[in-house]
Order: structure tokens, then C-alpha cells, then sequence
């Protein structure tokens, strides 16, 4: 038979308030009771409901890493790097971390953010929530949750209010430093494989393309310029569509990191020498790209400083309600099979 308070009590020779008294720390009991219930319920193994407290304490010690991000990002290659980042970062605290997935990428208006996140909210399962979004979230969908004053904490992105905490990547500043080292190999003629239109960091990186295009004096060619949708296939039928013309360019910029390997494989079938012919950077850091022969330069997110930071974000909004905004840098990586090699090492 299963122990209860009732049997902690009887033995220690308390009341069961004195038992929960106890567990729950509080200084209002003397240190020879206190003594007393603990070793009684060592003697017995007694295992409190840890749930039922929690309640009681309006705590859960659990978090929740809400996705927005649909089936076609769950088979991305950057989302398990990403939510294997967030996992970790949770580890190294005494908190326990629950992910759901939900929406549809290609469609974000096939779910409703503020119905679920709501929802969510209610249940009151959770000390917080992680908003982890693939397409651009808007103060009106987080608005129930600050007026309910629920922590939570938006990844990735940067909604402009006071009242929201969030973590989010400098990816303009990533795709300028992208375009920089394009130009100091002394390319010219820069085509573009971008990211979805109207996706936030899709979106900032297309701009950087430009601002840089213009800055450097360079003229815009529209046939260097094709969109994708963040897969393989897509860099690789961009490329094709680029390499179609006449004219070619010297150096591609690939949104992300599968674009831009797609390419690379588009540009050595059709005997494109890399980067002799064609430069190509991407953008992400990806694990995958330490095995791309010939090698390629790409820009790293910093995915474990992210989660580390958005954890700690969360931290402070559930414990003390502190407001943490911070956009972190990313930085250009040349040799991707180097830097693996020092990470393993």
C-alpha cells in the first residue's frame, strides 16, 4: 500500500498540516519537528504528490515551448538544431520543459496564435510559455497573455512593446556581413536566393541584399533574384532559374543554409567551379554544411546563446516579472569543417 501524509504524520507524531508545513519549507516550524517529519518520511519513502502541491502552490515548475511552425519546419533542418538548443538550456535548470507543435508554415492564417495561446493560458499547466514563430507575430496575439500578466517570452523575433519580453537575431546585421565578405572577394555581379516573402527574417535578410547592393554601387539585376521556400530543392530550382540566362553571376547569397547547398549541387552538375566561378554563402550554420565539398561560408546563428538567454528571459518574468528585451549578432563563418572540429574537441 501506498504511503500517505496521514502515515508521515501519525509516525512523527504531527498533524498532516505540520507534515505539509515540512515539505513546503516553510520557517514557521521548529527545527526539532522539522527533524522529526524528515526523517519520518525518509523511514517510510514517502513521495509526495508532486502535482497536487503544485497546484495548491499555484506553481507547476513547467514550462511551455510553444511552435508555430507546421509540418514543413518540423522537416527543416534548422528547427531540430533549434529546439535541441532549447532543450538543453532547460536542463541546466529545475524547471521541466514540455513542446508543441502547431500550424501549418506555408499558411499562417490556418491557425488562430491568441485562440491557442490563450487556451493554453487557462489550463494553467504552466509557470510559462517560450513563442517560438515562424511567421511574423503581432502585439494583439500576446495581448490576452500581459493583460493576464502570463509570463512568457517571444524567440527569434521582436515585437515593439515595453510590455514583451523577447530574444531575437540581428538578421540584417547577419546578411550585411553575408554581402561584405561577397564584396571583398571582389564580386560583382551578387544574386540572390531568398526566403519566403513576408517572413520576418526572410524579409530583413532580402533587405540587407539590397541596402548592400546599393551602398556598393552595384547594380540590382531582377533575373538574379528568385524566392524559395527554405528547402533544398528550392535552392537548387533557383539556381537553375538564375544560371538560365546569358549573363551569370559571380557570387550567390542563399537565404539559408539548405538553399544555398541545393545550389551548390545545381552549380556542380552543370561543371560550375566553386568558388572559382561562383561564390556562394548561406545563412543558419547548420550542422550539415561541415561535410559540403567544396566548403561553405555561411553565417551562424547563435542558436545555444538564444536559448540560453530566452530561458533565463523566462526565468525572470515568471520569478520576478522583469521585462528582458535582447537582439543578439550573428557572425560569418568561413570554414564550417574547421569550427566542427574545434566544437568536438
Amino acid at each position: 500500500m501506498k504511503t500517505t501524509i496521514k502515515d508521515v504524520a501519525r509516525l512523527a507524531g504531527v498533524s498532516t498540516a505540520t507534515v505539509s508545513l515540512v515539505m513546503n519549507n516553510k520557517s514557521s516550524i521548529s527545527e526539532k519537528t522539522r527533524k522529526r517529519v524528515l526523517n519520518a518520511i525518509q523511514q517510510l519513502q514517502y513521495e509526495p504528490n508532486v502535482m497536487a502541491r503544485n497546484l495548491v502552490r499555484q506553481k507547476t515548475n513547467t514550462i511551455l515551448l510553444c511552435a508555430f511552425i507546421g509540418q514543413q519546419g518540423e522537416d527543416s533542418l534548422f528547427y531540430p538544431w533549434l529546439l535541441y538548443s532549447i532543450l538543453n538550456a532547460f536542463s541546466k535548470h529545475d524547471f521541466f520543459l514540455q513542446v508543441v507543435v502547431k500550424g501549418d508554415l506555408m499558411n499562417p492564417n490556418s491557425i488562430n496564435v491568441r485562440e491557442e495561446l490563450n487556451k493554453i493560458a487557462r489550463k494553467k499547466l504552466f509557470d510559462g510559455i517560450l513563442v517560438l514563430s515562424h511567421w511574423p507575430l503581432h502585439y494583439s496575439e500576446v495581448s490576452d497573455l500581459i493583460n493576464d500578466n502570463f509570463p512568457f517570452v517571444v524567440v527569434g523575433q521582436k515585437i515593439d512593446s515595453e510590455k514583451v519580453s523577447y530574444i531575437d537575431i540581428d538578421h540584417y546585421e547577419g546578411a550585411l556581413k553575408a554581402m561584405q565578405y561577397i564584396f571583398n572577394k571582389g564580386r560583382k555581379r551578387v544574386a540572390h536566393i531568398r526566403g519566403p516573402v513576408g517572413q520576418k527574417e526572410a524579409e530583413e535578410r532580402f533587405r540587407a541584399y539590397i541596402d548592400s547592393c546599393i551602398s556598393e554601387k552595384i547594380e540590382i539585376n531582377k533575373k538574379f533574384i528568385v524566392t524559395g521556400n527554405y528547402r533544398w530543392w528550392t535552392g537548387y530550382q533557383g539556381a537553375q532559374k538564375i544560371f538560365q540566362f546569358e549573363e551569370k553571376p559571380d557570387a550567390l547569397f542563399a537565404a539559408n543554409d539548405e538553399m544555398a547547398l541545393g545550389a551548390l549541387n545545381f552549380l556542380k552538375e552543370n561543371n560550375l567551379r566553386v568558388p572559382e566561378d561562383v561564390l556562394v554563402v548561406g545563412f543558419d550554420g547548420i550542422a550539415a554544411i561541415q561535410y559540403s565539398n567544396p566548403p561553405l561560408p555561411s553565417v551562424r546563428q547563435p542558436l545555444d546563446k538564444l536559448a540560453e538567454l530566452a530561458a533565463n528571459a523566462l526565468f525572470m518574468k515568471v520569478h520576478s516579472n522583469k521585462i528582458i528585451q535582447e537582439t543578439i549578432q550573428c557572425e560569418l563563418i568561413e570554414n564550417w569543417q574547421h569550427e566542427f572540429n574545434k566544437l568536438k574537441n
